[in-house]
């Protein structure tokens, strides 16, 4: 999405008009697994400006609509300008989705309990005592209680768009009932991002004794760090540019 876009959509846009799905998509980040992270979207808009990224897709299963909607003004300089529920038809979820093989579908429904299906966009707008250096004057949030490698079948591959940025950031492998491992490139959502083509940017890591210097997804190098992320001692995200 252009900022240029976002800046002229109107609060009775947002709220009732036809959802701008496709413009949302072009040039995003997309974050499965986020929960509620928005250290992200502040490292975007204070430290990655030359990005131009104003769209942040934010997809996961077990944190539920009410606990978002509890959390949506948490962003520093910023004011919730306006916020809408989404049907499935706004967002595609209505049409079948092309999988990749590799998903076992008995894997795939091992946390099927505790998924929350919700679709929620949200913008937001700068407060006036902030300058550009905190960020754009507004910013997009779209956020989805759903799968994170079905997701984006369903929202970039189904659409030919690729994200500018995705984020593989504490993607609760193992204990944090994810049922695959999204650092694995040649696991679930590897295999369904390779169905089109690879974001330019991928930003990686956590909280823990790695380094976040093993990303293994081919043709990509380190550019950049973040230390301290979530304001964690111990918290790192490097930043990984394709070649």
């Amino acid at each position: 999405m252009k900022i240029n876009y976002l800046l002229s959509l109107t609060v009775n846009e947002i709220e009732r008009g036809v959802f701008p799905l496709r413009q949302l998509l072009e040039n995003s980040l997309y974050y499965p697994a986020c929960d509620l992270d928005g250290d992200v979207i502040r490292y975007c808009n204070q430290h990655f400006p030359q990005l131009n990224i104003c769209s942040f897709v934010y997809v996961d299963y077990v944190t539920g609509e009410e606990r978002l909607k509890a959390h949506l003004n948490d962003f520093r300089g910023y004011h919730l300008l306006a916020t809408r529920a989404l049907t499935p038809a706004e967002i595609g979820a209505d049409r079948p989705v092309q999988a990749p093989r590799v998903i076992d579908p008995t894997e795939y429904n091992r946390y099927r309990d505790l998924w929350k299906p919700f679709a929620r966009w949200t913008v937001y707008e700068r407060d006036e005592k902030y300058s550009d250096l905190h960020g754009p004057e507004r910013f997009s949030l779209l956020y989805l209680g759903a799968e994170g490698a079905a997701a984006y079948a369903g929202l970039y591959i189904a659409n030919h768009i690729n994200p500018k940025a995705m984020a593989i950031i504490q993607p609760g492998t193992c204990f944090g009932f994810n049922w695959t491992d999204f650092r694995d490139f040649n696991a679930p959502l590897g295999r369904t991002v390779m169905m089109g083509s690879l974001p330019e940017y991928v930003f990686y890591g956590g909280n823990g004794d790695s380094d976040y210097e093993d990303f293994d997804w081919p043709d990509y190098h380190m550019v950049d760090a973040i230390e301290r992320y979530h304001r964690a001692e111990e918290g790192r995200v490097t930043v990984w540019r394709i070649k």
